[in-house]
């Protein structure tokens, strides 16, 4: 016979910890990719959040423990629930207490436009400061306005299918990315200007059987070739307006296409360079590119996600060409979107 509250404690638990190891894990990402000054409520959430990782956590082990105890005939039910209450008596308050924090952090996080208009020239904490402003700093505080605003945003859809392998499992793993989405804050069809450069992966799908690594892990060996991917997505993706509740601008968005042999197979990693400019910035005279004169480049991956590459050293992308789209080249009318704004 199982204790039922201690069963229904560990899976509650089990499953708290998970969800706050995922927002950890967020949350880390959102501090690295932090150009400027990181906002100290989203640092306390941080701690918080990794507080409740070990509460929720020791929840689960005290759960899975007396239960495994019970059914083992080791000790009863009734003496299982009692010292599972016994400890977590205390463990529950640290459970709201922590509960409390996170609401608090999360509700007077800042955003990255407020954090900047706290710190700005502009701003009321540096009124009383009459000593003038260095041209360098006051560039570099539009600069990082233009890229609160303007910054292209990218996101996409992957996947991770077992495969066999000669592994103890029989199985691995072999991600890919679907679907990739640019979106361009601002842009409009007849005035943007738009460099892509993009490398990827792609292998082709019979090899996987030929690509073992090591038979004790099954992982792959995957000697995989970079390859210059824009003009295949380009071929399968298309322009339209951001839908109005998600902001104004331009979203360029498709699929990487294997019909009609466009790519062998779909790549497990893409490495992307966005040089991207708005008639705006290029008045008040930001730098040529918003995020520098190389652009923004992100890497993408299934297990990692989307990651900004802040001056990392990108050799791959730098072999591939970048192909201009909008203000008169050849590619300007991909930038017509399909729908009506």
């Amino acid at each position: 016979m199982a204790p039922t509250l201690t069963l229904f404690g560990a899976v509650i638990g089990g499953f708290s910890a998970a969800a706050a190891f995922a927002e950890f894990k967020s949350l880390q990402i959102q501090l690295e990719s932090a150009q400027s000054r990181v906002d100290p409520w989203l640092e306390m959430r941080q701690t918080v959040v990794g507080g409740q990782i070990a509460t929720f956590g020791t929840q689960a082990l005290l759960g899975f423990g007396y239960t495994a105890r019970a059914l083992a005939g080791s000790i009863t039910v009734d003496v299982a629930i009692l010292r599972y209450t016994l400890y977590m008596g205390p463990l529950n308050w640290l459970i709201l207490i922590l509960g409390v924090l996170h609401l608090i952090t999360s509700l007077l996080q800042q955003t990255p436009l407020q954090n900047f208009l706290n710190r700005c020239c502009w701003s009321k904490a540096r009124a009383k400061d009459l000593q003038p402003i260095p041209p360098k700093a006051q560039q570099d505080e539009l600069d990082r306005l233009y890229f609160i605003l303007y910054a292209p945003r990218v996101s996409m859809q992957s996947n991770s299918k077992p495969t066999r392998a000669n592994g103890p499992s029989g199985l691995a793993f072999v991600s890919s990315i679907n679907h990739l989405t640019l979106d361009l804050p601002g842009a409009e069809p007849d005035s943007v200007y738009l460099e892509l450069s993009m490398v990827g992966d792609p292998v082709d799908t019979q090899d996987y059987r030929d690509l073992i690594k090591n038979s004790r892990t099954g992982h792959f060996k995957l000697p995989r070739p970079w390859r210059d991917l824009t003009p295949h997505w380009l071929a399968s993706s298309a322009c339209q307006w951001i839908p109005f509740k998600e902001g104004q601008g331009l979203r360029l968005s498709g699929p990487f296409n294997t019909v009609n042999n466009v790519l062998s197979s779909q790549p497990a990693t893409v490495s992307l360079r966005v040089r991207y400019r708005t008639p705006l910035t290029a008045m008040l005279g930001a730098q040529r590119f918003i995020g520098g004169e190389r652009g923004l480049a992100f890497t993408l991956n299934d297990s990692t996600g989307v990651i900004a590459l802040w001056g990392d050293p990108t050799p791959e992308l730098d072999r591939v060409p970048n192909y201009p789209l909008g203000e008169g080249n050849p590619g300007a009318i991909y930038l017509q979107p399909k729908g009506k704004r």
